[in-house]
């Protein structure tokens, strides 16, 4: 007669057996994966996508008349995002066109009286010396009773008033020469103060344009239509979400076996694993998380606990995975660091070589507004004088 329990025990310890196998297998194929390769991988998923929040201010006041581009919108670098009132801009730039030309024409007398006055200057020395003449003759007839006291008298009035004539032209063609010494027209000082004026508002008028620094896309955009707006209020916020990073916070005691330049792997939780962004180890903070905080632990104080730091590690993305699942500031990852090769730097060796970032928008408005200048004391110059 058989027994119904010995097969149920049978199954029962080939169950047992064959997941101790299956067990006993996973941990050697996974001590082999971290003999081989896992334990040159250290992973953390307090890792967050960072960027430039690039804030969008006007360098002069004004009211709002125009709004170009509202939040979630994309812009290109230069682009006008905001326009304000350019009245008064106008009014002032008109007034500095004005007095360039006025003192352009001023300059240019002030070159042109020169010669008249070495005339009116030879004249008056001419009449001193011919009133010195007429003093002496005077003064030799006097003596001789041939010549009335009175003559006598006229004489040398007439030498007095030819003296003073002749230093007041003289004082007059120093003090007209000290002002144009060493110049011409185009560099004279009263010129140059001009035309300064002229650029700073042309470039005030300019200014009155408010343009994108960088492309990207436009986030908290706070201005509103008619707002009364000054220099140093963010008016929008840009992110260029092309050129974005990874701050991935590992504990200190992982930091030890970290360099810059070894390959990372990152992955999204708004993609989920099936998109990997493979990039590097750009960089390493020079301080943990919390001595960067608003209010930093006073780790001298009686109540003490020690508590594990975290220190922010830069991942650098490469830009062709960005280009095909674009990523937003914020958004929670998870990365994996290589420290296979440990042949790079923990801190950078030398200083960048070239901007980290720049902007172009503002190339080529100084140099428009030399073109104005320019052709204001062409305008006014005369044509012999050119």
């Amino acid at each position: 007669m058989s027994n119904p329990g010995a097969g149920s025990n049978g199954r029962r310890q080939r169950l047992v057996v064959g997941l101790t196998v299956a067990l006993a297998l996973a941990a050697a194929a996974y001590a082999v994966y971290w003999f081989i390769d896992g334990r040159f991988h250290i992973s953390t998923d307090d890792a967050y996508v960072a960027g430039n929040r690039v804030a969008v201010m006007t360098e002069v006041p004004g009211t709002v008349t125009e709004i170009m581009v509202d939040s979630t919108d994309a812009v290109r670098a230069g682009q006008p995002l905001v326009k304000l009132d350019q009245a008064s801009a106008r009014i002032a730039l008109g007034r500095a066109e004005a007095e360039l030309a006025i003192a352009v024409r001023r300059a240019q007398d002030l070159f042109g009286e020169i010669p008249a006055l070495r005339a009116q200057k030879r004249s008056a020395v001419a009449a001193l010396w011919q009133a010195r003449r007429n003093w002496t003759r005077a003064k030799r007839l006097f003596r001789g009773r041939a010549l009335a006291r009175a003559r006598l008298e006229q004489a040398h009035t007439d030498l007095i008033e030819a003296a003073a004539h002749a230093s007041e032209t003289a004082a007059k063609l120093a003090q007209t020469q000290d002002l144009v010494h060493g110049t011409q027209v185009n560099d004279h000082p009263s010129v140059l103060a001009a035309e300064a004026a002229v650029r700073q508002a042309y470039i005030t008028l300019d200014r009155k344009t408010v343009r994108a620094p960088v492309s990207g896309y436009v986030a908290k955009r706070s201005v509103e239509l008619g707002e009364e707006v000054v220099p140093g209020r963010p008016l929008m916020i840009i992110v260029p979400l092309a050129d974005v990073w990874v701050d991935a916070n590992f504990k200190e005691r992982e930091l030890r076996d970290i360099r810059i330049g070894q390959p990372a792997r990152v992955t999204a939780d708004w993609y989920g694993g099936s998109v990997v962004f493979h990039g590097h180890v750009a960089g390493i903070d020079p301080g943990s998380g919390s001595a960067f905080s608003l209010l930093p632990p006073e780790n001298a104080s009686g109540n003490w606990i020690k508590v594990v730091q975290r220190v922010p590690v830069r991942i650098a993305i490469d830009a062709s995975a960005l280009n095909q699942h674009p990523l937003r500031i914020g958004l929670s990852t998870e990365v994996s660091i290589s420290i296979r090769h440990l042949a790079g730097t923990t801190l950078a060796r030398h200083p960048p070589s070239e901007p980290r970032y720049r902007t172009d928008i503002y190339e080529g408005l100084l140099r428009r507004a030399n073109k104005l200048v320019k052709r204001i004391v062409l305008a006014n110059l005369l044509p012999a004088r050119h």
